[in-house]
C-alpha cells in the first residue's frame, strides 16, 4: 500500500512557522533546541549523578499537559569539519605537502561517504499545550484548522514562551543548551526523516513562505518521498524502516543507563517523547490501587498476600513522592528507527537493537509491524507524539534520557583523529581555552604511539604555514 503526501499530511498535522516557532493544527506552538551532549566517558559515577539529578528538575519544573522530545541522531556527515581542517592547510608552502593533504582528505571524506564515521546530534523539542478554541455549535462542522483572534494568539504565544525561558534556563544549567533551532534546520530534520534517500544525494531545498500566487504549503516542501507499507517494514525510497519500541521498562534504573544504547554500531535515530501527566488525576487514580492493593494485602483470614502487601508499599511510597512535589508521573514513549538497502541488513540491525535493549536492566523491546506507521511518523523530530505510552516517575526518565554525546575537541580542528568509537575529533595543541599546552600518549609496544605523533604533527605544520 503507498500513501499520498497528502494523506501523510494529514498524520503529521503541521501548520506552518512563526518565526522560528512551529505551529500545529491543534493550535499547540513547538520549539526546537540544538544540544552538545553530555560526553560522560572520563567522568565520575557522582558526576553523572549530578548530571541527570539536573535533568530531572528540568522535567518536574515542567507544567502539566506540556510534552517534549530528546531526538539523538547518530549519522556520518562530518564533510564541514573535514573542509575546515582542508582549508587551513591549503596555505602550507612546503614542498611536496599538497599531496599528502589531498590523500589525507581524500580518505577523510571517503570514510564520511561510506558512513565509517559517526556524528552524534541531540536535539530537544517542547511542544506546548493546545489552543482552547472556542465552543462548537451542536451541528456545527469540526474543522481541521479554526481561525483565531491575532491578539488572543499572541497571548498564547507568550505563555509557551515563559515554558520556553524556564526549559532553556534549565538546559543551560546542565551545560547542554547550544543554541536555538531556527526553523529552516527544524525543516531540514523532517525533510531527512521523510525523504532520506534524497537527502544523502541533495541539501535539503530551501524553505519558502506562502506566496499569493503559488502558495506552497511546509507540507508540500517537506513530503517528496512516497511512502510504501508493508508488514515487515516501510519502504522509502531506496532505504527499508523498522521501528523498534520499548515494550517492558527495566527492573531498575541507574544515571546514565541510557548511554548503553547510545552506542550503536550502525546509524540510527531514536526518538524519545515525553508527557507530564494531570497529577491530581494521577494521585486519585493511585489513591484507588492503595485501597484494592490494602484490601488484598489484609485479606479475609488474617492471611496476608505477600504480592499485595509489595505492592501497596510501592504505591505508598510514590504517593509520599507525590505529596511532597518531589516527583512527577509522566507518559513516555521509546523509539529506535533503524533502515537498511535489503531486508537482511535491517534484521541484522534490528536484531542489535534488541539485544542491547535487554541489557539495560532486563528492559524488552519489539519490532513494530502494522503499527510501523504510526511509530514512524510519531517520532519524527519535534511532533512529540506517543504511540506507546508507559508511565514512569521523572526520576526514572531522567535516567533513560538519551542526553549524552562525546568530546569532539577543540573549536579549531588543527588534527583530525577518530576515536575509538569512529567519531572525529578536532585537536588544536594550542588552543587558549587548554590550560597546559603539554601533553603524553600512553600505550602497550606496537599499539601506533609513534605513528599517531607523526600524524598530528604533520598536520599541525601544515596548520601552521
Amino acid at each position: 500500500m503507498s500513501l499520498n503526501p497528502n494523506s501523510i499530511g494529514d498524520f503529521l498535522n503541521i501548520w506552518h512557522f512563526f518565526g522560528d516557532l512551529m505551529v500545529f493544527g491543534d493550535g499547540s506552538l513547538g520549539c526546537g533546541f540544538k544540544l552538545s551532549g553530555k560526553d560522560i566517558s572520563c567522568v565520575t559515577d557522582e558526576e553523572v549523578s549530578q548530571f541527570t539529578r539536573k535533568l530531572e528538575n528540568m522535567v518536574t519544573s515542567l507544567d502539566e499537559g506540556l510534552s517534549f522530545q530528546f531526538f539523538y541522531k547518530l549519522e556520518s556527515n562530518v564533510l564541514r569539519k573535514i573542509e575546515e581542517h582542508e582549508s587551513l592547510s591549503s596555505d602550507c608552502k612546503i614542498n611536496g605537502y599538497e599531496k599528502i593533504l589531498n590523500s589525507r582528505v581524500d580518505q577523510f571524506k571517503k570514510n564520511s561517504r561510506d558512513g565509517h564515521f559517526f556524528n552524534p546530534q541531540v536535539y530537544f523539542f517542547l511542544r506546548g499545550r493546545p489552543y482552547t478554541f472556542k465552543r462548537k455549535k451542536l451541528l456545527q462542522k469540526e474543522k481541521d484548522f479554526t481561525q483565531v483572534q491575532e491578539e488572543d494568539f499572541k497571548v498564547h504565544a507568550e505563555d509557551f514562551e515563559r515554558s520556553i525561558n524556564q526549559v532553556e534556563s534549565s538546559l543551560k544549567d546542565s551545560f547542554l543548551f547550544d543554541d536555538r533551532l531556527a526553523k529552516e534546520d527544524w525543516f531540514a530534520l523532517l525533510y531527512e526523516h521523510f525523504n532520506l534517500d534524497r537527502s544523502e544525494a541533495h541539501e535539503a531545498p530551501k524553505l519558502k513562505g506562502p506566496r499569493v500566487f503559488s502558495p506552497s504549503s511546509l507540507l508540500n516542501q517537506m513530503l517528496l518521498s512516497d511512502i510504501s507499507l508493508s508488514k515487515n517494514y516501510l519502504e522509502v525510497g531506496k532505504y527499508k524502516f523498522r521501528t523498534v519500541s520499548l515494550k517492558t521498562l527495566p527492573d531498575e534504573t541507574y544515571s546514565g543507563l541510557i548511554n548503553g544504547l547510545l552506542g550503536m554500531s550502525f546509524h540510527c535515530w531514536i526518538s524519545q517523547v515525553a508527557k507530564v501527566c494531570n497529577q491530581s488525576k494521577e494521585y486519585n487514580s493511585l489513591q484507588l490501587k492503595r485501597r484494592v492493593a490494602h484490601s488484598m494485602a489484609c485479606g479475609n483470614s488474617n492471611v496476608s498476600d505477600m504480592e499485595s502487601e509489595s505492592k501497596l508499599g510501592q504505591i505508598e511510597g510514590l504517593l509520599g513522592e507525590l505529596i511532597d512535589s518531589s516527583e512527577k508521573v509522566v507518559e513516555v514513549d521509546l523509539n529506535v528507527i533503524v533502515w537498511g538497502e535489503t531486508e537482511r541488513e535491517l534484521e541484522e540491525k534490528c536484531d542489535e537493537v534488541l539485544r542491547t535493549f535487554k541489557k539495560l536492566n532486563h528492559s524488552e523491546a519489539l519490532v513494530e509491524t502494522y503499527a510501523a506507521f504510526d511509530s514512524f511518523i510519531k517520532a519524527a523530530p519535534g511532533l512529540c507524539l506517543i504511540n506507546r505510552a508507559k508511565k514512569m516517575k521523572s526520576s526514572n526518565l531522567s535516567h533513560l534520557i538519551p542526553a549524552f554525546s562525546y568530546w569532539r575537541g577543540n573549536n579549531k580542528p588543527s588534527c583530525l583523529l577518530p576515536n575509538r568509537d569512529n567519531v572525529l575529533v578536532s585537536i588544536d595543541p594550542f588552543a587558549p581555552e587548554l590550560p597546559n599546552w603539554n601533553g603524553f600518549i600512553v600505550g602497550s609496544s606496537g599499539s601506533g604511539k609513534s605513528f599517531t605523533i607523526n600524524q598530528m604533527i604533520l598536520m599541525f605544520i601544515g596548520d601552521q604555514q
